[in-house]
C-alpha cells in the first residue's frame, strides 16, 4: 500500500498528512451510510498494523514527532475497537501489545494515555485475548502510575482496573507481587480525582474480581484507609462504596443460599473513556438498596439500630449511623479470617470499631 509507505517519509508533513488519510479513510469506511453496512476493515489492519509496529515498536522511536505517536496509537486503537476488524485482532495480538507496551514508555503524556484508552478498548473488544498478554500490558500501565499528570495516572489506575478482570493463570501472583504494591501509594495521591478512581477501581475489583479472596482483606484495608481521608468528600465515597460492596456480598450469599438477586457492577462503577482527550473518570452511582440497608437493624450483632449508641464514638464520615449490615460482615470476616498484618490493624482499629459496634 503505497500511501503507508509514507508513514516513513523523511518530511514530517507528509507522515502526518499520510496517517490522516489513512485514518478519515478507515472511519468513514466503518460508517453506515444509505442504508449500507460498515465495510470491512482488515485488509486495511492486516498492512497498517505491522507499519505501525515498525514506527512505535521499537526504542528510540522511529517516529520523532510526538504528536504522529499519538496519531499512530489512536489510528491502532481504531482497528482495536472496530468490530469488523476486532474480531480478527489475534493474528496481530503480539504487534499491538509491543506497540501498546513501547509507546507506554513514551515521555508525551498524550500518548501514555493513548495507550491506556487502547488497554481498555481490548478488554471492550476482546476480552479472551487479554490473559495472553496480561503481565505485559498491566505492568506498562502501573509505570504510570506515579507520572506527574493526574491524566496519566487516572487513565493508567482505569486500564490496569479492566485488564485484571481478565486475568487467568497467574493472576494471583501478579496481583499480590505487582499491582497491589504499586496501587497501595495511590490512596495517598496528591490529586483528588486520582483517589476517587481509586476507590473505584478498589470497589470494582471487590464485587467482580472471579477470585478475589486471596486477596479479599488487602483490598478491604485499602478501601477502608479513605474513609480516613482529609477530603470529606473522598472520606463519603469510600464509605459509600464499602456499603454497596457489602451490599453486594449480601446479594451474593443469598443467592448462594437459593435466593434470587444480582448485582450490575458496572452500575456502580461505570469507566468511560474518551479517545480524543485520553481521559478516564469514573462514575458512582448510588444504589436504592445501600441507604436501606444502612437503616436496617443488625441481626448479625443482636443490636438494633435504634438502640445503638455508640454514635459518640464514631468519626464524621459515619454521620452518626453505623454502617450497613453487608460492610460489617465483610470488614469482620477480613479482621478474624484473613490475616491482616498487625501494623494494618492497628492502623484501622478504630474504623474496624466503628464497623463491628
Amino acid at each position: 500500500m503505497p500511501l503507508l509507505d509514507r508513514f516513513s517519509d523523511p518530511i514530517e508533513r507528509c507522515r502526518e498528512t499520510a496517517i490522516k488519510l489513512v485514518t478519515d479513510f478507515c472511519k468513514l469506511m466503518n460508517q453506515s451510510t444509505g442504508g449500507l453496512e460498515p465495510l470491512d476493515l482488515t485488509p486495511i489492519m492486516d498492512v497498517t498494523i505491522p507499519t505501525i509496529s515498525s514506527r512505535l515498536g521499537s526504542h528510540p522511536f522511529p517516529e520523532v514527532a510526538e504528536h504522529l505517536r499519538v496519531m499512530l496509537v489512536h489510528l491502532l486503537s481504531l482497528f482495536i475497537k472496530t468490530p469488523s476488524s476486532a474480531k480478527h485482532l489475534r493474528r496481530h495480538f503480539s504487534d499491538v501489545v509491543d506497540v501498546i507496551v513501547s509507546a507506554a514508555k513514551d515521555k508525551f503524556h498524550d500518548t501514555k494515555k493513548a495507550t491506556s484508552a487502547a488497554c481498555v478498548d481490548i478488554v471492550r473488544s476482546n476480552p479472551e485475548l487479554v490473559h495472553l498478554q496480561l503481565q505485559q500490558l498491566v505492568k506498562s500501565q502501573i509505570a504510570n502510575f506515579t507520572h506527574h499528570h493526574k491524566a496519566v495516572r487516572k487513565s493508567a489506575l482505569a486500564a490496569v482496573c479492566r485488564l485484571m478482570l481478565h486475568g487467568s493463570d497467574g493472576v494471583e501472583k501478579l496481583m499480590n507481587e505487582t499491582v497491589l504494591p504499586a496501587l497501595k501509594p495511590r490512596a495517598h495521591d496528591r490529586n483528588g480525582p486520582v483517589r476517587k478512581m481509586f476507590i473505584a477501581v478498589v470497589a470494582k475489583w471487590l464485587m467482580e474480581l472471579p477470585d478475589r479472596k486471596p486477596y479479599e482483606a488487602r483490598l478491604v484495608a485499602l478501601l477502608m484507609s479513605l474513609m480516613s481521608d482529609y477530603a470529606p468528600e473522598i472520606q463519603a465515597l469510600a464509605l459509600q462504596k464499602l456499603d454497596e460492596v457489602g451490599a453486594a456480598l449480601l446479594v451474593a450469599d443469598s443467592s448462594q443460599d437459593g435466593g434470587a438477586g444480582s448485582v450490575d457492577a458496572d452500575g456502580d462503577v461505570a469507566m468511560a473513556v474518551d479517545h480524543d482527550e485520553g481521559s478516564v473518570e469514573a462514575k458512582g452511582v448510588e444504589g436504592d438498596a445501600t441507604g436501606a440497608a444502612r437503616r436496617t437493624p443488625s441481626p448479625d450483632s443482636g443490636v438494633p439500630d435504634e438502640e445503638w449508641s455508640g454514635s459518640s464514638v464514631m468519626p464524621d464520615v459515619f454521620q452518626g449511623n453505623r454502617a450497613s449490615i453487608g460492610a460489617r460482615i465483610l470488614v469482620r470476616r477480613c479482621v478474624w479470617h484473613c490475616g491482616w498484618p498487625v501494623q494494618p490493624r492497628l492502623w484501622l482499629v478504630l474504623l474496624v470499631c466503628c464497623c463491628l459496634a
